[in-house]
């Protein structure tokens, strides 16, 4: 999401769910493992503003065209990041 949104800046401390710190072997298996090790969390610096209207019409455009104009039941997902998850996920 980082790269639709500005405000973000420098590389944040390891992020994990608080609640897992109670069970170190799901931890390390939710993030210490190559599956979760991608994961890189960034900093809030900044004022959020949007900036990636572009990409998100060409993802909408490619959901479209997967799914065809004869849908016939078919149907698609575009996951969008919430501002109150960006207050959960990202530190400030």
């Amino acid at each position: 999401m980082p790269r639709w949104v500005s405000g973000f800046n420098r590389r944040a401390q390891r992020w994990v769910l608080k609640d897992l710190m109670h069970f170190p072997g799901l931890l390390m298996d939710q993030y210490g493992l190559p599956a979760g090790r991608h994961i890189v969390v960034k900093d809030c610096t900044g004022e959020l503003r949007y900036q990636g209207r572009a990409e998100v019409n060409a993802d909408i455009e490619r959901l479209l065209d997967a799914i065809g104009s004869d849908a016939k039941g078919r149907t698609g997902f575009l996951p969008a990041t919430s501002p109150s998850c960006v207050a959960m996920a990202f530190p400030n």
